[in-house]
């Protein structure tokens, strides 16, 4: 005994398919790393992503960090090495 054809059938606005028609496979760009600025510790030293920032170590973090921690941060400018 034959088997039914089961499958749906094609949608009306199905673009036909080309005959040798190629489309490349795009990779996904990699997102754009948030901009880091440097901060130096004040007040207690600051424990972050496993590592121990004694006080008055310069540390170098992304925006949320940054906000998370800023009561013990305080803005450097980075091209002079002081705060700003």
């Amino acid at each position: 005994m034959a088997r039914k054809n089961t499958s749906p059938p094609a949608p009306d606005d199905a673009a036909p398919a080309v005959e040798g028609a190629f489309i490349p496979a795009v990779p996904d760009a990699a997102p754009e790393p948030a901009p880091r600025r440097v901060y130096r510790v004040r007040g207690m030293d600051l424990d972050h992503d496993g590592q121990r920032f004694p006080e008055g170590a310069e540390i170098e973090l992304d925006a949320p960090s940054a906000a998370r921690l800023q009561a013990w941060l305080t803005p450097m400018d980075t091209t002079k090495g002081t705060p700003q």
